[in-house]
């Protein structure tokens, strides 16, 4: 923990160019919030194909987990709010409090939950027409690449409870030092 702390300072007094060539916040950080919103797209569409195969009871837990993650992101200031944070993360040269809180509520709310019930009703999928098999097969393969992606940086990497802190820590750091939040 320590370690990561000092690592944090270190790239914290690097300057933005820097800074970008460090920690490779460059035009991928778009590219991740695309992925999350792509990712909540064909869970839409998954809902839908449930919907028009008539399996209702799918469709409504599907749409209550899609409900709850959508209103999360509104409460935490709308869809576009995450790309705000992406362009200023990408200007920094360091990923913000906001955009890492937001992405690894996006990733930990939404993605698991959709993809174990979408692995689990694949069945459904294969049964009706090949729109059907085709939609659930790109929305597992998105949604998989999301959850690993937070999985592995939460429970692997152990950045959970370090990241909290750190994002907190570093934020204070940065605005004591740079005026900047």
């Amino acid at each position: 923990r320590r370690r990561a702390w000092e690592r944090a300072k270190q790239i914290v007094s690097l300057t933005g160019e820097e800074r970008l060539k460090e920690m490779h916040v460059g035009f991928v950080v778009y590219a991740k919030v695309l992925w999350i919103h792509l990712d909540m797209l064909t869970d839409a569409n998954m809902i839908y194909n449930f919907y028009r195969m008539q399996h209702y009871n799918s469709a409504l837990l599907s749409l209550l987990v899609f409900l709850y993650s959508f209103s999360q992101q509104i409460f935490h200031g709308g869809i576009w709010r995450l790309w705000r944070q992406a362009h200023e993360s990408r200007l920094r040269g360091l990923y913000t409090r906001d955009y890492i809180l937001l992405m690894r509520a996006e990733r930990a709310v939404e993605s698991v939950p959709m993809l174990a019930f979408q692995w689990y009703t694949g069945v459904f999928f294969f049964d009706g027409d090949l729109y059907s098999a085709l939609s659930w097969g790109l929305s597992v393969f998105i949604s998989t690449i999301t959850s690993v992606h937070g999985v592995y940086r939460d429970l692997d990497l152990g950045l959970a409870d370090v990241c909290d802190d750190l994002v907190m820590e570093r934020c204070a750091y940065c605005e004591a030092r740079f005026g900047m939040d």
